[in-house]
């Protein structure tokens, strides 16, 4: 379960400056950049961290067969 804060603070570290860049008219978000790429991280990130499910566990397939994208909890 604390890996899910983690999660959730990289997450908003992420997508907080570039709202923020966007609204104050440093980057523009309505072209296709690889500022797209950034902001889809941090969105899978804070869905990730409150869901549990990770997409990237899935394609790119895990050794462990746990469900949660930073299993870091020691058992």
């Amino acid at each position: 379960m604390k890996s899910n804060i983690m999660i959730r603070l990289i997450a908003i570290m992420i997508l907080v400056p570039m709202a923020l860049a966007h609204f104050m008219g440093q980057i523009d978000l309505t072209q296709p950049s690889w500022l797209w790429l950034t902001l889809f991280a941090g969105v899978n990130a804070l869905q990730a961290s409150f869901t549990g499910f990770c997409p990237a566990n899935k394609i790119f397939g895990s050794k462990n067969n746990s469900e949660a994208c930073c299993n870091t909890d020691k058992k």
